[in-house]
């Protein structure tokens, strides 16, 4: 393609179409005879099937450093410093590495350049040296000799970079390349197609107009897609195609006048427009009025009802088709009828046949029917429709989207608000209701849990399926599912280590977090009922692991909830077509209502509204993750709460001077996003395998420890007294004790219990709550509640195989 001359700029606009297409034969005869002199581009991305490596340093020791971890290229272009190489595309997104200069300003040093992209090539002049470009060969003389990159090969740039020395600059959180699905795009196209192909109809846009727009939004669109790459001109395809069905099909639409202005014959016939004729466009006043006049004064049509009427009746068609006719001509073209018929046809009747005629293909005489059309027009521009929870959803290709019933309604008013039945405001929420409940049904109908990837449904069982309505995604991970990937996260990998590789339970921690990721991915965390902890002191990389899970799923598959909102009126309705609720940090001193809590862990049907809407009912499957330096805090001291938490704990404060480059999380992410899914989902393997009973860290089985004894000071008494060898617990601890001496009182107990509380700073429970405690904990310590026979045979209650040291105060 012909840049400036002298320069790098394209002089073409939208040039960037050309990376997945070749230029037509117009386009080039253009440049050879208005740029000839100008420099040459070559596009780069799927087209070319090039991306180029662009070294902007003459520096030998990054020079060296770069010869040794790039693969050989053929082809290797000089300009003013370093050099460009290329490589084979296999849809690498453009990424751009800096390093800080001795004034700690950050300038260019690496660039891998790939579609949306070009690169200059010989003989082409350097806008600076003003010197031709050199290259060591022709570059189609060696395209079959290109190699292709490694799929990390920033992360090996960036880490040999690092090596060296070279303050190399972080990977932007906007190097994150998020893609939409093949479907996604397909559904998108046909809608943008469908909208402007009305343009055209309401003469806002002339049909090259619609047609340059529809392709540059389509070729910008078209970047972020994954999979097969279609070229930006089936965008005018589809518009043409909308056209052509809007005009000639059942609903006769009308070409405004100038719609057609600079198409050449030559598109004409290659667009498929000699469909249409004159008699497919508007006629202003004027040309009606000659119409009508000349097709009366042929013999014999006044005094024929039928030769007449058939002229009337062609006038009325002429009438409706145009849009923007002036009431006034209008009236002045029906009173004229009326007179020239010498009153043989009132006003009234040719004004309500023309009603008729404005009324389309339907009769639109009930809601129903106008419901009817109203979904097909909106499926046409889309895909299936379905209300559910309250909302209508339409298919958009991988997933549902919610629509905005506001825009149904401003559809409903324009394109049928001159119906019988459509003519009140209360009409047209009647039909939308009517909507509403013409395509009630659930959104899920195959039961199979996944994840929507980019390039499929992930099933459970790690099978990659075609996307699909009734599998009921309400989002698209914005990047696909790479197997091939698994285990090739590195700097995750490194951070674990960093945070856990000094614990006894590290293994059991990276297995626990890589199983609590794939079920949050899945969807499938309330099936095991457990909350997720980060708990442990500042600084120890908890936020880090919470952004990298965050940034594993798209913003409409996860909100933030904090439980003391769980028991709210409209909290809930938060939690709806959400796979992750980040909690945030726990409260210090607000409860958690433990009601409520297991409702939401669990996956119960509960209630739920949004605010000025009905109430309805859901089963919630977000996965909730909280980060933490102190315990949830709750009334409830059973084991009800307690074992519902996994605790991932993190014990090592990173000093400030030991802590890595700011936004670490992200160049994680940037770098290694497909990676990490990839290793987290390959926990599903395993957790099949085992009834998916998550791994259990003794360390997060001890803080549940800790977490009980906060909450249960009789627990807490149970547990210290037999730390401390002052208590004896179990029928084991008793098998040489006889039965007479193998039990304590109540009061022994109480009395004991109190001092201990006492000495700990906390308040006991009454003498009623102590029993009721010590009969749910009596199977988790080994002891049981009984009775013995007392003074005059009244029964004592006392703890069997539960007994006081006798001489531990001595002992302590």
């Amino acid at each position: 393609m012909p840049l400036q001359r002298g320069d790098k700029k394209p002089v073409i606009m939208k040039w960037q179409s050309l990376q997945s297409r070749m230029p037509n034969e117009a386009e080039r005869l253009s440049w050879k005879a208005f740029h000839r002199d100008g420099n040459i581009g070559l596009p780069l991305g799927p087209e070319s099937g090039l991306v180029a490596i662009d070294v902007d340093t003459d520096d030998p020791v990054v020079l060296g450093i770069l010869q040794k971890v790039l693969p050989p290229s053929p082809w290797r272009r000089i300009g003013q410093k370093g050099y460009v190489v290329i490589y084979k595309y296999d849809g690498q997104p453009i990424i751009r590495i800096k390093y800080k200069d001795a004034d700690g300003k950050l300038q260019s040093l690496v660039e891998m350049l790939g579609a949306g992209s070009q690169i200059v090539l010989p003989p082409s002049i350097h806008p600076k040296t003003q010197q031709p470009y050199r290259a060591n060969k022709d570059l189609v003389d060696c395209l079959s000799d290109i190699r292709s990159l490694p799929p990390n090969i920033e992360q090996i740039l960036r880490d040999a970079l690092g090596q060296a020395g070279l303050q190399v600059g972080s990977a932007a959180f906007g190097a994150v390349t998020d893609y939409i699905s093949t479907g996604n795009r397909d559904t998108r196209l046909v809608s943008m197609a469908g909208l402007f192909a009305r343009d055209v109809i309401k003469g806002e846009k002339t049909l090259l107009e619609a047609c340059a727009q529809i392709e540059l939004a389509v070729g910008t669109f078209m970047q972020k897609t994954y999979g097969d790459v279609i070229a930006p001109e089936k965008g005018p395809q589809k518009l043409i195609e909308f056209l052509i069905r809007d005009v000639t099909g059942p609903k006769a639409r009308a070409l405004p006048k100038g719609w057609d202005e600079g198409v050449t014959d030559e598109q004409r016939a290659a667009w498929g427009l000699d469909a249409f004729s004159k008699d497919n466009e508007t006629w202003d006043h004027g040309q009606i009025m000659t119409y009508f006049n000349a097709h009366i004064e042929k013999a014999g049509v006044k005094d024929s009802p039928e030769q007449f009427t058939s002229v009337v009746k062609q006038v009325l068609n002429r009438i409706a088709s145009n849009p923007n006719l002036e009431p006034i001509e209008e009236d002045q073209i029906l009173n004229y009828i009326a007179t020239v018929s010498a009153r043989r046809v009132s006003v009234a009747s040719v004004r309500r046949q023309l009603a008729q005629l404005r009324a389309g293909p339907i009769a639109g005489g009930d809601h129903a029917e106008i419901a009817k059309a109203v979904v097909r027009d909106l499926e046409d521009l889309g895909g299936e429709i379905r209300f559910h929870l309250d909302t209508l959803w339409q298919w958009r290709g991988s997933a549902w989207e919610k629509m905005d019933e506001g825009d149904v309604l401003k559809h409903i008013i324009n394109e049928y608000g001159s119906y019988k039945a459509a003519t009140r405001a209360s009409d047209h929420q009647g039909i939308l209701r009517t909507v509403r409940g013409m395509q009630k049904g659930e959104l899920k109908k195959r039961l199979e849990p996944g994840i929507n990837f980019v390039n499929g449904y992930l099933t459970d069982e790690l099978e990659l399926k075609e996307h699909h309505p009734d599998y009921g995604m309400t989002y698209t991970l914005p990047y696909p599912y790479k197997p091939e990937l698994a285990g090739k996260c590195t700097r995750f990998q490194r951070m674990l280590n960093d945070y856990w590789g000094d614990d006894p339970d590290y293994a059991e921690k990276v297995t626990a977090l890589g199983e609590v990721m794939a079920m949050t991915l899945f969807g499938k965390m309330t099936e095991v009922q457990v909350a997720i902890c980060l708990y442990g002191v500042a600084h120890s990389g908890k936020s880090r692991i919470m952004e990298i899970m965050q940034a594993l799923m798209p913003d409409d598959a996860q909100t933030t909830l904090p439980p003391t909102m769980w028991g709210d009126k409209f909290g809930p309705a938060q939690l709806v077509g959400k796979l992750l609720n980040f909690a945030g940090e726990l409260s210090e001193t607000q409860l958690i209502e433990s009601a409520k809590f297991k409702q939401i862990i669990s996956g119960e049907q509960i209630e739920a509204q949004e605010k000025n809407q009905k109430m309805f009912t859901f089963r919630p499957k977000a996965a909730h993750w909280f980060a933490s330096n102190h315990h949830p805090k709750s009334k409830d001291s059973s084991d009800g709460f307690t074992r519902r938490w996994l605790f991932l704990v993190f014990t090592r404060a990173f000093p400030k001077d030991e802590r890595k480059i700011n936004d670490y999380d992200k160049v994680v992410i940037a770098e290694e996003r497909e990676a990490i899914a990839a290793w987290a989902v390959n926990h599903m393997i395993r957790l099949r395998t085992e009834n998916f009973k998550l791994t259990d860290p003794v360390s997060s089985i001890e803080q549940r420890e800790m977490l009980e004894n906060e909450l249960n000071s009789v627990r807490d008494f149970l547990c210290g007294f037999r730390d401390h060898g002052w208590m004896n617990l179990g029928a084991e601890a008793h098998k040489d004790v006889s039965d007479q001496h193998n039990y304590t009182t109540f009061t022994t107990l109480w009395n004991e219990y109190r001092s201990y509380c006492i000495s700990q700073s906390v308040s006991p429970v009454g003498s009623k709550m102590l029993v009721k405690r010590m009969g749910q904990l009596q199977g988790q310590f080994g002891f049981k509640m009984d009775k013995v026979s007392g003074a005059k045979g009244l029964p004592i209650p006392v703890f069997r195989y539960l007994t006081i040291v006798a001489n531990r105060r001595a002992a302590a």
